[in-house]
């Protein structure tokens, strides 16, 4: 069990939290199913890395014929072995978010990356306050940017980005890269990186090149590590 008085201390960079820092509940929202599949994976790394349980994928049925499925093949980057990820559909956003709930009481998994539409605050609460106790990550994907209220400790826009130079052949893709948007927190101002993967680690890091002069690429500034 993770003290509660260490999870809201303030990480110089919260993109590349370390896990004490990250426990609870997280937003994160990409536009078009490019963006659901930066922030599934974004989310996907910061619950499963630095723990050995399973981790959660849940949605609704609703939800997965109008976004489409887990691309199951393509999850498979993050390093994660089939029996780490467990697949939860529910028919409808109230009884995902319920799955969830137990599933982190259960205290069996490390985190979850779960999609519902809305939630209320009163749902956000108590999913930030067992993910907390159980020691879990739980990151939500939304559809659109989030504006109702939540108990959420941090919400995100994800995109995917150019992929980095690859070191040896001018013509080929490097690292993946995603684009990361932090858009609000408690007690840390908002901030953008670029985060590149890492296949050694099978997990982000500070995009190489990057990390010396703290800008993105459109000149925006980053809050460096």
């Amino acid at each position: 069990m993770v003290p509660l008085s260490t999870l809201s201390e303030p990480c110089a960079n919260p993109a590349l939290a370390p896990r004490a820092a990250r426990l609870g509940l997280e937003e994160a929202w990409g536009e078009g199913a490019p963006g659901r599949v930066a922030a599934t994976l974004f989310g996907l790394t910061r619950a499963a890395e630095g723990d050995e349980r399973p981790v959660v994928m849940a949605a609704s049925s609703v939800w997965l014929r109008e976004q489409g499925g887990w691309f199951r093949d393509g999850l498979k980057i993050a390093g994660l072995p089939d029996n780490r990820l467990l697949f939860i559909e529910t028919p409808r956003d109230t009884q995902t978010l319920w799955a969830l709930e137990e599933c982190l009481k259960s205290d069996a998994i490390a985190g979850a990356v779960a999609a519902a539409d809305a939630i209320s605050l009163l749902a956000s609460r108590r999913l930030d306050m067992v993910a907390r106790q159980a020691g879990a990550t739980c990151l939500l994907l939304r559809t659109q940017p989030a504006k109702d209220i939540s108990a959420a400790r941090r919400r995100w826009s994800i995109a995917p980005a150019p992929s980095a130079p690859h070191p040896y052949d001018d013509e080929a893709p490097g690292a993946a890269r995603i684009a990361v948007t932090l858009t609000r927190s408690r007690g840390e101002p908002p901030g953008d990186w670029i985060l590149e993967w890492d296949d050694e680690a099978h997990r982000f890091r500070l995009a190489a090149g990057l990390a010396d002069h703290g800008l993105v690429p459109d000149g925006r500034s980053v809050v460096a590590a």
